[in-house]
């Protein structure tokens, strides 16, 4: 059995197809854990997954309310630029946090959401597929 930890933000079209790939992981025998920001958990466990929280200083419960209600507010170039600078913030924490909550968690295989660009430095970082 693997433990397979799926790196997502905390975005309800992001989380909740993890949350079913996590369930059907689960159901072929393996252990799965979504590892997501503080704002993802209550989908991800009523969902029936594991929750693993990374970021909770920088993005704690309210913070993708707070962004999306700004985001709602912008467009064109400065949308872009929130955006972008949101998942700047995102990749700083989980270049600091991400290799501790797979290792301290025995996450032994990752399924990375395609804009969480530091999983795939700390799958090949512990040698665990990705």
């Amino acid at each position: 059995m693997s433990h397979i930890g799926l790196i997502t933000p905390a975005y309800t079209g992001h989380v909740a197809p993890m949350v079913t790939l996590g369930r059907e992981l689960q159901r072929r025998g393996h252990k799965a854990s979504v590892i997501s920001t503080p704002d993802a958990e209550e989908e991800v466990l009523a969902g029936g997954v594991e929750f693993i929280t990374v970021g909770a200083k920088e993005f704690p419960v309210g913070s993708l309310e707070k962004f999306t209600d700004e985001q709602g507010k912008l467009a064109g170039i400065r949308a872009m630029r929130y955006i972008l600078n949101d998942l700047a913030k995102q990749a700083t924490v989980h270049g600091r946090e991400l290799p501790d909550a797979v290792k301290s968690n025995g996450v032994d295989a990752l399924v990375i959401d395609q804009i969480q660009t530091a999983g795939q430095a700390v799958a090949e970082r512990f040698d665990i597929p990705f």
